[in-house]
C-alpha cells in the first residue's frame, strides 16, 4: 500500500510563557511515521508497523506537552550545549575560566547542558520535503553566557524520515567564538 509523503504541523500546545509549542509528523512512503516538537527539537514518536501491519510508537513518550513542560528524563529531547557530565563545575580555554551552572552544588557536576539547556528551549521549525523523504529543521539561538558557556551559538537540527525507513538526525552548531560543544539526542526505544 502506497501512503502519501507528508509533513503536517499541528499545535502540541502552550509554555507557562505564553508560546505555542508545534508539533511536525513526518511520513513516508511506506507509512512511517516520526512527530518532533519544538520543545527541546524532542522526537516524541517514531511509528513503525508490526508483523500485521499495525502501527505502533516504539519510542518512550509523554502524552502532553504539559507533562515535558514539568521536566522528565529527556525523552527524546536534543540535549547540550554539552550532553554528559562536565566535573568541577566548569571549564578553561586559553587561560581563562567558565564556571558553569551545576546541577547539585555538593558534586559541582554539570550536566546536559544545565537546568536550562536545549532541551528546555523553544526552537523554531521548518517542514519541507523531497523527492524521497520528508523533514524538519529545527533552529534556536543560545546567547553569549548562557549556562555559564561562552559565546553565542546557532543550532540546527533537522530529522530526516526517507523512503528507505530511514530516520536520520542531522545536527549543526555555529559559534561565534571558541566553546565547548557535544550535542545528541536522548531517545530511549521500547
Amino acid at each position: 500500500e502506497a501512503f502519501p509523503q507528508e509533513v503536517d504541523v499541528s499545535n502540541w500546545g502552550t509554555t507557562a510563557g505564553g508560546k505555542q509549542v508545534l508539533r511536525y509528523n513526518l511520513t513516508n512512503a511506506n507509512g512511517l511515521k516520526a512527530s518532533v516538537i519544538s520543545y527541546g527539537a524532542t522526537l516524541i514518536a517514531v511509528e513503525t508497523p508490526d508483523r500485521h501491519g499495525k502501527l505502533a510508537n516504539i519510542t518512550l513518550h509523554l502524552g502532553s506537552f504539559a507533562e515535558y513542560e514539568r521536566g522528565h528524563p529527556l525523552f527524546g529531547s536534543t540535549v547540550g550545549r554539552f550532553a554528559n557530565r562536565i566535573d568541577t563545575g566548569g571549564f578553561t580555554i586559553k587561560g581563562k575560566r567558565f564556571d558553569l551552572k551545576t546541577v547539585n552544588p555538593k558534586t559541582g557536576v554539570h550536566i546536559h547542558g544545565g537546568k536550562e539547556g536545549l532541551q528546555k528551549q523553544l526552537w523554531t521549525g521548518k517542514a519541507f520535503k523531497g523527492d524521497n523523504f520528508s523533514a524538519v529543521t529545527l533552529s534556536h539561538t543560545s546567547p553569549d553566557g548562557h549556562e555559564g558557556y561562552p559565546g553565542e551559538v546557532k543550532f540546527k537540527a533537522t530529522y530526516k524520515l526517507s523512503n528507505d525507513d530511514s530516520l536520520t538526525i542531522v545536527y549543526e552548531s555555529t559559534p561565534n567564538t571558541l566553546t565547548h560543544l557535544n550535542i545528541t539526542n536522548h531517545v530511549y526505544w521500547k
